[in-house]
């Protein structure tokens, strides 16, 4: 097999030359009794597929194939580059690639589609003609620049899993992760697909999640997603102070709101003093009628903010009389939060990581 520094010199930056690199290694791989003779043809007018390859054996029978050529293949973009294949019906559908991630790979075998790429991972079925040709070529993409690939976190579907995923101890099948999410299984099948490519989740042969880079995923989504981006809010004066402010929390109705940042923070760790507020509510014109607040534009202490799903109220916990979201969405909130916050942010993070079997379900 050739090393990582072999196949650098291997040019597979156009589709030609992908496919040149794909057809060598189908000839590499297949035994010399099979003689078989490969050809890759431009497309032309009758196949609107990138490429026609033709397979041909000792006893003169063809096998063709409509070839569709990519640099790349992973799980999450695989059921999309099947969708819009554009291989004509006559043709048997041929993946051909620089390179197709292993998960990208057990997928296609489960749909007998036949696929190659330019590291030699090579899988061809064909039942009808006694054929079955596999190899295994690289793990991993030799040509990809170290680093983990870029997924957006953000978004309410991919939020609503990320925050289902940090909260509650692997291992569990997607559809308890979909309904503890609040999401549709087709939403969370895609989401984990992007976190599978990203590394920050891994799934068994069922697809069943085994293990979350829970920090990982935590300081990535944090990274990009922001308190006051994905929810409207609104500042306060709270007249009578914070501490006033506590004690009418702990009167009211639970259901009208939960805290977030230093309020939160406290409620998991020892943290800095309190110096805003920060709360959350469906109804927050009703929430600050009942605890007396101000609406200002300037010297607020206080903000209220009306999230873009129900992601903040999900999970939370009663501390003291105060309902407290969980330990992640205080992390997330507290690191685009005003002052200190930030600082109390990566103090919160660290007692995670030491009780992570206090807090995580």
């Amino acid at each position: 097999m050739q090393n990582n520094e072999e196949f650098l010199k291997v040019k597979v930056s156009t589709q030609r030359e992908i496919l040149s690199e794909v057809v060598r290694q189908l000839k590499l791989a297949v035994p010399a009794a099979f003689e078989l003779e490969i050809e890759a043809a431009e497309q032309g007018s009758l196949s609107r597929a990138d490429a026609l390859m033709d397979m041909r054996f000792l006893d003169k029978s063809t096998l063709r194939f409509a070839v569709e050529v990519k640099t790349t293949i992973d799980r999450s973009g695989l059921l999309r580059v099947i969708e819009t294949a554009t291989s004509d019906k006559n043709n048997t559908l041929f993946i051909a690639a620089r390179y197709i991630s292993m998960p990208a790979q057990q997928e296609l075998k489960k749909l007998g589609v036949s696929f190659a790429d330019a590291t030699g991972n090579i899988f061809i079925a064909a039942p009808k003609m006694g054929l079955l040709i596999s190899n295994r070529g690289m793990d991993m993409d030799p040509w990809r620049k170290p680093g983990r690939p870029k997924a957006s976190l953000t978004g309410i579907s991919t939020e609503l899993v990320i925050r289902a995923l940090i909260d509650n101890r692997e291992p569990y099948l997607t559809s308890e992760l979909a309904r503890e999410s609040g999401t549709s299984r087709g939403s969370a099948y895609w989401v984990l697909d992007k976190l599978e490519e990203g590394s920050f989740i891994t799934r068994d042969k069922k697809r069943s999640i085994e293990k979350v880079e829970w920090k990982e995923l935590l300081t990535a989504w944090a990274a990009e997603s922001d308190f006051f981006k994905t929810n409207t809010t609104t500042s306060y004066i709270a007249p009578r102070g914070l501490e006033q402010l506590l004690a009418n929390l702990k009167t009211i109705d639970q259901e009208l709101y939960s805290a977030t940042g230093t309020i939160a923070a406290v409620g998991y760790k020892s943290s800095a003093g309190l110096y805003t507020a920060m709360l959350y509510s469906t109804d927050p014109e009703a929430l600050a009628n009942k605890l007396g607040l101000r609406q200002t534009d300037r010297g607020a202490n206080v903000l209220l903010a009306y999230p873009n799903s129900d992601g903040p109220l999900q999970r939370t916990t009663d501390f003291e009389g105060v309902r407290i979201v969980s330990a992640p969405q205080a992390y997330r909130d507290l690191m685009s939060g005003p002052g200190r916050n930030p600082e109390e942010a990566k103090n919160l993070l660290d007692w995670m990581v030491q009780s992570d079997g206090i807090w995580r379900k």
